[in-house]
């Protein structure tokens, strides 16, 4: 596939698990857990696909300390949403590390350290 079709899967992915992120912090009903957690599940798996396959199209090794924290941060931002049905009564702890993730993953894609 085309660097270009990658890079904007892998942004659309990563706009829909914020976005479903944010919606399960602020909205943690049980009617709308089912599709939100199958949702933000697909948009994760997409957003980590397309983010390998960039960096495969860059040539950047998944060792890169740069590369490390953005799965990280992935990771992390993947979990909130179930944490937020599971435990609504902490939803201003989720957001504050869900935006700290998103932050975190900014810098470190903008800046590149380490690579």
């Amino acid at each position: 596939m085309p660097y270009t079709l990658y890079h904007v899967l892998h942004l659309f992915s990563l706009f829909v698990l914020v976005s479903l992120t944010v919606v399960a912090i602020t909205c943690p009903k049980p009617e709308f857990r089912r599709k939100i957690l199958a949702f933000s599940g697909m948009a994760s798996l997409v957003a980590l696909v397309t983010g390998f396959g960039l960096a495969a199209k860059i040539h950047v090794s998944p060792a890169v300390s740069w590369v490390i924290v953005k799965v990280l941060c992935w990771l992390g931002l993947s979990m909130i949403a179930g944490l937020a049905f599971r435990k609504p009564e902490k939803n201003k702890l989720w957001y504050l590390i869900a935006s700290a993730l998103v932050l975190g993953a900014l810098v470190t894609v903008s800046t590149r350290f380490g690579g």
